[in-house]
């Protein structure tokens, strides 16, 4: 059994000092408010995040931007691994999404087919 404890949970910087942020190992789901929302690994470490809703998406750049006007690049694969997926839904637990459907697979595969 893995025990889990979330620490330091604070809001991300202001957009005008972190327009674009790099995240890993990511998820995006869909809220049962039909919000998609990201979560991932920052570079440089373990600090996950999940972001405002999703409002636009670039597959050839591997892209997204949300709410807050935050553009975020999707670097490698989204999360397979079960403490990247455990941590990723505590977060969207905390964050009160309740239930949701991982639409990941869906941003992936519009990705591998798009053209650069």
């Amino acid at each position: 059994m893995i025990s889990l404890l979330l620490l330091n949970h604070r809001p991300a910087p202001n957009v005008a000092v972190q327009p674009t942020v790099i995240i890993r190992r990511w998820q995006i789901v869909k809220t049962t408010l039909g919000e998609e929302l990201l979560a991932g690994v920052l570079p440089g470490g373990y600090t996950w995040r999940v972001t405002t809703p999703i409002t636009s998406f670039n597959a050839s750049t591997r892209c997204v931007t949300t709410k807050s006007g935050r553009v975020y690049e999707l670097v490698g694969p989204s999360a397979v691994d079960d403490l990247n997926l455990l941590v990723i839904n505590a977060n969207f637990t905390l964050n009160y999404v309740g239930p949701a459907e991982d639409k990941s697979g869906v941003y992936a595969q519009a990705m591998a087919g798009a053209v650069n």
